[in-house]
């Protein structure tokens, strides 16, 4: 659901509001651009009758996302979104256009199963929460950050002047596909990602892997690739493993016994079964 919330001073009870909300399938939630959404989200005037019928959303709406990274919160936001140990984002911002702007570019490289589970809020006095679990990222104003601090242990506050001048790899990298999107990169994202139960949790390292099979000569990134993938994070990726490690095709090209070498140093983090190790160790000898 994306949902948008006016104040409604025309009514007769204090403190009333309008809210439209868009309820959007599981099916179609991964193939959108957000931001052209918004457009389709209206503040109710004299009648309510066009809220009876269901919105298209064509293919001309969809092409209209401005994918540029306008916000200079996205940087900020990334960083501390996809950071270990997970923890809720604050944004601390008086303007809730450059916040949203930031977590639309966000969601943007986000693949399905890392969208459906995404909360957030552009506007509020305090925490929210969904079924008890405190909202990814919610943006508030200074004056009521003091009190999320002490509410939520661990909680990241976001704000402009957190800017790295030396940002990872990774975010470097985010960053630009912001700006001008990356087709490899994104079904790089899309094809793997969706292997993780918890997607949030491998996206940095998901990145970076994607930088390092573009090195030209592969075998000098096998190390770093076998660290990171053996990791507990990626226990359950076996395709990628398979088709970084593997026996057949592979997305990096090295002499086998390289692969083989890096893999048994990593031995606990992979499934000999699945890579045919003890076939390959025996062709070697």
């Amino acid at each position: 659901a994306l949902a948008r919330t006016w104040a409604a001073p025309e009514m007769h009870r204090p403190g009333c509001v309008w809210t439209h909300t868009l309820l959007i399938d599981q099916g179609t939630i991964g193939r959108l651009e957000y931001r052209p959404l918004l457009s389709l989200l209206s503040r109710p005037r004299e009648s309510l009758e066009s809220y009876q019928y269901p919105l298209r959303i064509t293919d001309s709406v969809n092409e209209e996302a401005d994918t540029s990274l306008e916000s200079s919160l996205t940087p900020n936001l990334l960083a501390a979104y996809y950071a270990l140990p997970l923890r809720p984002v604050v944004i601390i911002s008086t303007e809730n256009k450059q916040a949203e702007k930031a977590i639309l570019d966000l969601m943007s490289q986000q693949w399905p199963r890392l969208r459906q589970r995404f909360c957030f809020s552009t506007a509020g006095s305090g925490i929210r929460r969904l079924a008890g679990k405190p909202f990814d990222v919610q943006v508030l104003a200074p004056q009521h950050v003091s009190p999320v601090r002490d509410e939520l242990e661990g909680v990241r506050i976001v704000s402009n002047s957190d800017a790295s001048d030396n940002p990872a790899s990774w975010l470097a990298a985010t960053v630009a596909d912001g700006i001008t999107p990356s087709k490899e990169l994104r079904r790089f994202l899309w094809s793997y990602g969706q292997e993780s139960s918890e997607p949030r949790a491998i996206f940095a390292a998901l990145v970076r892997i994607f930088q390092l099979v573009q090195i030209p000569q592969g075998v000098t990134a096998l190390p770093e690739l076998a660290a990171i993938v053996a990791s507990q994070e990626f226990r359950e990726m076996e395709r990628l493993k398979v088709d970084l490690f593997g026996d057949g095709e592979r997305i990096v090209t090295s002499p086998d016994s390289i692969m083989l070498r890096e893999v048994l140093r990593h031995g606990e983090g992979f499934d000999p079964d699945a890579l045919r190790i003890s076939p390959r160790v025996k062709t070697l000898v």
